[in-house]
């Protein structure tokens, strides 16, 4: 069981998603995100980070047994969007603590979501639970 997270903290993390400035990450960042599925428009790496880092920093993301928990979600829950139309707070929470830890050791795969409009869809969810 995850600790809660109120309606506020939920906005707080939605906002700081949706202000993410979209531009060209150089080189030497080493990585494309695109923001919206627009060409042309890409989270660097280190908004990515400070993504992240806020979602580790507020609680959102949590230490659980998520490779215990991936084993009752359905076949292919990791690129799957629809299973996010009706996904409660604490799925999502699931969901991302659970995507956090599988690009540690595969790495690209947040890019991978990025890059497919999963984290988008994601935050969209988000934002319906924190009206």
């Amino acid at each position: 069981m995850l600790p809660p997270f109120n309606q506020n903290q939920l906005k707080g993390i939605v906002d700081g998603f949706r202000r993410m400035p979209g531009k060209a990450s150089s080189v030497q960042q080493n990585a494309y995100y695109p923001a919206n599925g627009s060409a042309g428009h890409h989270h660097s790496l280190d908004e990515v980070e400070a993504l992240f880092e806020q979602l580790n920093n507020s609680g959102f993301i949590s230490t659980f047994d998520w490779a215990q928990w991936a084993q009752t979600m359905p076949q292919g829950w990791q690129t799957d969007a629809n299973l996010l139309n009706n996904a409660d707070v604490d799925t999502l929470r699931s969901l991302i603590t659970a995507h956090q830890r599988i690009e540690r050791t595969s790495e690209g795969h947040i890019d991978a979501l990025f890059a497919s409009g999963y984290l988008d869809k994601f935050f969209d969810r988000l934002e319906q639970l924190a009206p």
